[in-house]
């Protein structure tokens, strides 16, 4: 048998000597229908991207399949598209037609999964740049179903880290659709804590929080067995249940007057109201973490404060409150930025530059075309310094008849093949793989994503 080659020392016009593979996952660009792209590992814990292309768009059949092992010849060595780069690796793998594919029916001495976790920091440095696209390990704090403004369902999950730091995850109709990839149904049913192992993400800050989302290659472990896992459950122990949704609770501003703490405590309410008026104190939006809002002003196309100089990138957040009236009453509601977002339909930002002449302390015309218009306000009580000091947020707001509240997605992530593409397919298989993370490259057991009743 000839010598096999590795992944590691595979580079731009490579001979390619045979090479032993194991099939991670696999996904196809809706834009590009006869490339199907996968990420394979090699018993070495290396890992690269192998594009599969086919002649035309009515082969069906791949010559790889998931979750099996291969001996691959006649393969070329190319450089990534840039849409298309979720792996670090310089190249990637060409298969085709004329590649010579050999499946290894024994194949114990291959890897079954590979990780890339990061730390919250470097996720940090690497936010809205594009340029990596690494895994992330973390407790499940919360989930819930959400919508785009185009009515595509979002699943909005919050992980904690080993240092019970939380992010939001953002993961979109590409990946949700696929019931072997993720069961909402699987995951709550958990009854222990669900360590959650999400491959492949991407990192964007959305007003000014570091967000998460799915790529096309984003594949979901639940309680891998790897010494990642060990850590958050020493933190959370071993039964650690996630918040669910709030419940939503339909009422009156009257009632909501009424209300005591312990009645709206973790429940979110829905009142159909009409806007009177908004009001804000200064200024109708802020700039987060800047002790010096009030000096804080617009200048040429970035921000200056007199007191800290230029700053870069900021994320303008709404800051303003409704006056809301029904049949019962009235109540001033401070909206959330996202709530106000959706009403408007444009960011704080977007105003601004629209009404560059106009003093900040005067209610942009959009907001003012906004009064008595009638909505369905979803509601929820603040952080409160004191039970008796009830206070309330619009947290979202839809069309009446329209009891679904929208969700903000990030503005700022780019419209690109990248993010436009994402798909991922995932099947498990009844035996049990083996995993291995970058770091300590150590095999352990894994457990499979859909729970087995076998």
């Amino acid at each position: 048998m000839p010598d096999m080659d590795r992944i590691s020392n595979l580079y731009l016009g490579a001979l390619g000597k045979p090479l032993e593979i194991h099939v991670l996952r696999e996904w196809t660009s809706n834009f590009r229908k006869k490339d199907t792209w996968f990420i394979i590992v090699d018993k070495h814990g290396d890992a690269i991207q192998l594009l599969e292309q086919k002649k035309d768009e009515t082969t069906i059949e791949s010559k790889l399949l998931l979750n099996e092992c291969y001996r691959i010849t006649n393969y070329t060595c190319t450089t990534p598209d840039k849409y298309q780069k979720i792996l670090d690796h310089p190249v990637h793998i060409n298969i085709g037609e004329a590649s010579t594919i050999e499946q290894i029916f024994e194949c114990r001495s291959l890897l079954k999964v590979w990780f890339r976790f990061q730390p919250r920091a470097h996720l940090h440095t690497i936010a809205d740049k594009n340029i990596e696209y690494p895994d992330f390990i973390g407790v499940l704090i919360n989930i819930r179903e959400r919508k785009k403004k185009n009515k595509e369902p979002v699943m909005a999950m919050t992980l904690a880290n080993a240092n019970a730091e939380e992010i939001t995850i953002l993961l979109w109709k590409e990946c949700i659709d696929s019931p072997t990839k993720f069961d909402r149904n699987v995951i709550m049913s958990n009854p222990n804590t669900s360590v959650i192992a999400l491959t492949n993400v991407k990192a964007t800050m959305y007003n000014g929080s570091l967000t998460l989302t799915s790529s096309m290659a984003t594949y979901l472990y639940i309680n891998p067995p790897i010494f990642e896992t060990e850590t958050p459950l020493q933190r959370f122990g071993t039964e650690f249940r996630p918040r669910l949704s709030p419940i939503v609770v339909t009422t009156t501003l009257q009632q909501l007057k009424n209300s005591n703490y312990s009645d709206i405590e973790g429940k979110k309410f829905v009142i159909e109201a009409t806007i009177t008026d908004f009001t804000f104190k200064d200024c109708w939006y802020h700039v987060p973490g800047n002790t010096y809002a009030k000096s804080t002003h617009k200048k040429g196309n970035g921000w200056f404060c007199i007191s800290h100089g230029t700053i870069n990138d900021p994320k303008i957040l709404y800051k303003v409150s409704t006056v809301v009236i029904d049949n019962t009453n009235s109540m001033t509601i401070f909206l959330s930025d996202e709530a106000t977002q959706t009403l408007t339909n444009a960011t704080s930002e977007e105003l601004i530059n629209r009404n560059l002449s106009q003093p900040r302390d005067i209610l942009p015309p959009t907001l003012e075309r906004c009064k008595g218009s009638t909505r369905n306000w979803f509601i929820q009580c603040t952080n409160l310094s004191a039970t008796n000091n009830i206070r309330f947020i619009i947290t979202s707001t839809s069309e009446t008849g329209n009891r679904e509240p929208k969700v903000v997605i990030p503005s700022n992530t780019p419209v690109t093949p990248m993010t436009t593409t994402e798909h991922i397919t995932v099947t498990t298989k009844k035996s049990t793989p083996v995993a291995t993370t970058l770091k300590s490259e150590k095999r352990l057991t894994l457990m499979p994503l859909m729970n087995n009743n076998d």
